[in-house]
């Protein structure tokens, strides 16, 4: 009937972790790739706290965008590496070799991608 137990719910399709730049951090951010099907990009983050993160504002950290294709569910396609830790990212859609963050100090990064993933 209408309230069987298991109707309401979803199948976990896939599940990407990389256990050096993403194991036990949270996600800023995630994007699908505009062009490649299967393809998504997350950028992981430290869990602090607001406090934590004052007493570290102004500090360096390396942070990543990790660009994740289903045909390899264990090892990144490729990172990015940015200087301070990522607010926000996106692919641009007519370009989508061309990969844009914010970092948290306000820095605007740019990626050109279209060597590693054509």
């Amino acid at each position: 009937g209408a309230h069987d137990k298991g109707e309401n719910e979803l199948k976990e399709l896939r599940t990407f972790n990389d256990i050096v730049y993403s194991k036990n951090m949270s996600l800023a951010a995630i994007d699908w790739h505009p062009v490649h099907t299967g393809m998504l990009a997350v950028a992981p983050v430290r869990n602090l706290t607001f406090d934590e993160r004052v007493a570290l504002s102004g500090q360096a950290v390396d942070s990543y965008i990790l660009i994740w294709d289903f045909v390899d569910l264990i090892h990144p396609q490729l990172k990015l590496e940015s200087p301070q830790e990522l607010q926000c990212f996106k692919f641009n859609a007519s370009q989508p070799h061309l990969v844009v963050a914010g970092t948290a100090n306000g820095q605007v990064i740019l990626w050109d991608i279209k060597a590693p993933v054509a």
